[in-house]
């Protein structure tokens, strides 16, 4: 059975104008996903959310997730069975390890998928989905220039073939 949307609901958005409060619903099959804020805003809070819910809709055969953790917020989550790797960024061998296990994905997914996008394959890879925590802290630092490249192919490429950032 193959997925053809991931849909999670991770809150409610307030639409004060028509006083109404929506769920916040998105589909990782179809964006990719940043968010920016002030300190103290809730931008951990997003990730934790989605970590929770695909642990309850999704088994280790249809989602598998990597953390890349640059502010130590998410160390609860690296022993989740979905979790298939957790590093933070005390080391930048570890920034360098998940980028390739990222960029193999990529490889070995196109290769299954064989030219199809990833909703409209029959036989489907496992589903990514790669969490940075503090994006910002990743941009910033000048000796993570070299994978800032990957990401942004892992964005322009990944979700396609199976990948969500």
């Amino acid at each position: 059975m193959s997925i053809n949307k991931m849909l999670c609901t991770l809150g409610r958005f307030d639409i004060p104008i028509i006083q109404m409060q929506p769920p916040f619903i998105v589909d990782l099959l179809d964006s990719n996903l940043i968010l920016f804020g002030s300190s103290m805003s809730g931008k951990t809070t997003l990730p934790r959310t989605l970590v929770n819910i695909l642990h309850k809709q999704y088994n280790d055969r249809q989602e598998q997730v990597f953390i890349l953790d640059f502010c130590g917020a998410l160390s609860d989550y690296k022993e989740f069975p979905l979790v298939s790797a957790y590093f933070d960024n005390a080391n930048e061998e570890y920034v360098k390890r998940v980028f390739k296990i990222m960029d193999n994905i990529l490889k070995d997914n196109v290769k299954m998928l064989n030219g199809k996008n990833y909703r409209d394959a029959e036989k489907q890879p496992i589903h990514t989905t790669f969490i940075i925590d503090n994006v910002n802290a990743f941009m910033d630092e000048p000796r993570y220039t070299a994978y800032q490249e990957k990401l942004a192919k892992l964005c322009r490429d990944g979700l396609s073939k199976g990948i969500t950032i």
